[in-house]
This record gives structure tokens, sequence and C-alpha cells, in this order.
């Protein structure tokens, strides 16, 4: 297993062979996104998806979010620095309602509001493994979704404390460059990162 990254439209090899994907700075199109989201899936070996500074839109994001639904083994996904406004967010909790496996969620650099803030809160009602959300500047003002998401979090880090114990075993949180700006905690994320947003 290996890493594989990505830069100036380069072709994307086989993703069978790796466990990380670096996909940077590269702008792709529809077709490229559609063509990734096919492969990502059935793959059965990626575990981290970089697609920081690709002009992402909301429709792309779809078609990414169509293969979380299918996809059993992405853990880490970063959509840093895209073009991702509130209904890209839609299609993403949909996804996020039904995969088991994604534990990090990079979404910070975007134009995700106060709507998409309280859609991505409902969305903790039926998602238990998001660990780390970063929204790290964006266009939050509300600071009732900030204590609404916290208070969601509260329950889910006391579900998987539960779990841990019927379980007996720990969950272990990637590492993560920019972790300075990231509330973790090591059960579960119950502290959301918003700074450099439109707090009011």
């Amino acid at each position: 297993m290996n890493q594989y990254y990505v830069t100036n439209n380069t072709k994307i090899k086989n993703l069978n062979d790796y466990v990380t994907l670096y996909f940077y700075d590269n702008i792709i199109n529809d077709d490229e996104i559609k063509y990734l989201s096919e492969i990502l899936k059935n793959n059965k070996t990626l575990k981290s998806l970089y697609l920081s500074g690709n002009n992402i839109n909301d429709e792309e994001v779809k078609h990414l979010s169509d293969a979380l639904k299918f996809n059993t083994t992405l853990e880490i996904l970063s959509l840093f620095r895209n073009n991702i406004y509130n209904e890209g967010i839609i299609y993403l909790s949909e996804s996020l309602k039904v995969n088991k496996t994604l534990k990090y969620l990079n979404l910070s650099f975007n134009h995700i509001g106060d709507d998409g803030l309280k859609i991505l809160f409902e969305t903790l009602n039926f998602n238990k493994t998001l660990i780390v959300l970063n929204l790290f500047i964006n266009n939050i003002g509300e600071m009732k979704y900030y204590d609404m998401i916290n208070d969601k979090l509260e329950e889910n880090k006391i579900y998987q404390e539960n779990r841990k114990k019927e379980n007996k075993e720990l969950l272990i949180l990637p590492l993560y460059l920019f972790k300075s700006f990231i509330f973790v905690n090591k059960d579960i994320l119950d502290d959301l990162n918003i700074f450099i947003n439109k707090i009011v």
C-alpha cells in the first residue's frame, strides 16, 4: 500500500494499490469527478482522499456524496478550499446519514452558511461515526447553531463511551496538520471549529 499524489492534471492510476490519494490544485472538471466517484464507490483500499483546491462545486459534490453511500473504507475526506455552498451540504448530509466509516471531514475555506450548519446538525441525528469536522473560514454567523451542534455532539460522546464499554475498543484519530485549529476529543468530536466566520 502507498500514497499517490496527483498534481497538474496527471492521470489517476489504479487506486486499488493506494490507501491515500492527494489530489491538489487540479481544477478538475465534472467528468473527472464522476470518474473518481465511480472508482470510490467500489474501492476497498483507499482510506484518505484529499481534494483540496479543485474548485469543486455543489453539483460535483453530489457525485462524491453518492459514492460515499456505497464506500466502506474511506475514513478521511478533505474538501478544503473549494466552491461548496449550502446545496453541497445537503448532498453530503444524505451520504453521512448512511456512511459508517468516515471519521474526518474537512470543509474549511468554502462558502457554507448558517443553513448548511443547521443541516449538518440535523445529520448528526443519524451519524455516530464522524469524529472531526472542520469548518474553518466559511460564512457561518449564527452562534445558536454552534451551541446546538455542541449539544448534539455531547450526546454522541455519551453514545461512543457506552459503545466503547460494550465493545472494549478505543477510537484512534488520524493526525491532521492543522490540528491546532480543530477541537478533537479522543472519544468523539464534542466541539465544532468555526474560527474566522461571520459571527454576529
